[in-house]
């Protein structure tokens, strides 16, 4: 049954990540897979066969293996509406399989044996009723003490009968027939794999392997109750779904961790931290230099140059918008053009900064190393001489970097975390 249903789920395109098989105590395993991150779990199972103790539904409670993060598909016997004595409590059985899927078929589903309206325009009770009256020695079989099978025992012979039939007609019997002849077991078969009929447990057909196919019965549990969501006709190829499927966190798990691909950036709380600090610097440069420009006939700010302060205000200014134009560039948006634009601020403000803060520490260096005490004219003509020196270095190296080596904008991946 396994490799059948591997082989279904490469058919439809679904992967299969990891399998493990347990016989009485399915810890170890459901543990395995636990480890490996599994979300969604296909399990074919047989709950007569387990440790009461250690069924499956009371290993899923103990490991924490329910809720919104898994969802669990059963095939086969899962026998979980079934209580057995020595396992967990039904309570927990419940919370535990709360949501989760298990497969019948139409030929085995017991309220469909209740309920079904056979060939006869009977349902199986009222048949099973009638062969009782009209055969009441087979009361003593004990395989008629109950109406479970009566339908499919029924059937088989159907099945049997038919299939004789149609062989017998294309047969040469008039001789003693020899059963164990091959060709005639191949021809039996053969047409045994043609039956399709109505019988009393439904439609009758056979797959390749000669095993009875027979519609499946999609159920969900909810508090250890069956109810029916769907069914799959194998004859047809056709899925239906009856019912909307309940998922504990209001959508499906997802298959397998998520990899989500994040731009790392600079926070908005960063970003807005920044930007204000920035922008109060800049307001402080513009102060600095209205208060120099308003005074500049003062004695005391003529004596230091006012119109080279004022290019140490906008160096100051241009340094504090670079920083603005850096947050930017690392929250809102990325690009080679905001990129030179915070270099190109950052570099010509902090030259013009401080090379007019060099250029007037070199003046009163001149001044107080006149050890002659000549007359010394170092006009603010001078001074700005030096300070466009400085910036045209700068302007020489940022062409220069322009040309030779641009910025560009590359993504580098990350490490996944």
């Amino acid at each position: 049954v396994a490799l059948k249903l591997e082989a279904a789920l490469i058919a439809n395109n679904l992967t299969s990540y990891q399998k493990m098989i347990y016989s009485g105590d399915p810890t170890s395993a459901i543990r395995n897979l636990l480890q490996s991150d599994i979300r969604i779990f296909v399990i074919v199972r047989i709950g007569s066969m387990e440790d009461p103790g250690k069924r499956f539904e009371c290993v899923l409670k103990q490991l924490g293996a329910y809720g919104p993060k898994y969802f669990w598909i059963q095939v086969g016997l899962p026998f979980t509406t079934t209580h057995f004595e020595g396992s967990c409590p039904d309570s927990d059985r419940a919370e535990s399989l709360e949501g989760s899927i298990e497969t019948d078929t139409a030929v085995m589903d017991p309220a469909l044996i209740e309920t079904r309206i056979g060939p006869a325009g009977k349902t199986l009770p009222e048949l099973y009723r009638q062969f009782l009256i009209e055969y009441p020695a087979r009361l003593a079989d004990a395989r008629m003490k109950t109406i479970r099978g009566f339908d499919l025992r029924f059937d088989s012979v159907m099945s049997a009968a038919l299939a004789l039939n149609q062989t017998l007609q294309s047969w040469n019997y008039s001789d003693e027939m020899q059963l164990g002849n091959s060709s005639f077991k191949a021809e039996l078969m053969k047409n045994i794999l043609k039956l399709d009929f109505i019988g009393l447990s439904g439609r009758v057909v056979f797959d390749s392997n000669g095993d009875r196919t027979s519609v499946v019965m999609i159920y969900q549990l909810r508090n250890l109750s069956r109810h029916l969501v769907g069914t799959y006709d194998p004859i047809e190829n056709v899925l239906n779904w009856t019912a909307k499927l309940w998922f504990a966190g209001g959508s499906p798990p997802v298959d397998a961790p998520e990899l989500l691909t994040r731009q790392l950036q600079l926070s908005e709380a960063g970003t807005i931290a920044l930007s204000s600090a920035s922008s109060i610097g800049i307001a402080v440069s513009i102060a600095t230099v209205a208060v120099n420009f308003h005074y500049r006939e003062l004695r005391l700010i003529k004596m230091s140059s006012p119109l080279v302060n004022n290019v140490i205000g906008a160096g100051c200014l241009m340094c504090y918008a670079s920083c603005i134009v850096m947050a930017v560039n690392s929250h809102w948006a990325v690009s080679t053009g905001l990129c030179w634009t915070q270099t190109a601020l950052l570099t010509i403000g902090y030259s013009a900064a401080f090379g007019a803060m060099l250029a007037k520490t070199w003046r009163v260096h001149r001044i107080f190393t006149n050890v002659k005490l000549r007359r010394v004219a170092i006009k603010d003509s001078h001074l700005f001489a030096v300070i466009l020196l400085v910036l045209a270095t700068d302007i020489v190296l940022l062409i220069a970097w322009g040309i030779i080596d641009p910025l560009t904008v590359k993504s580098v991946s990350l490490p996944s975390v």
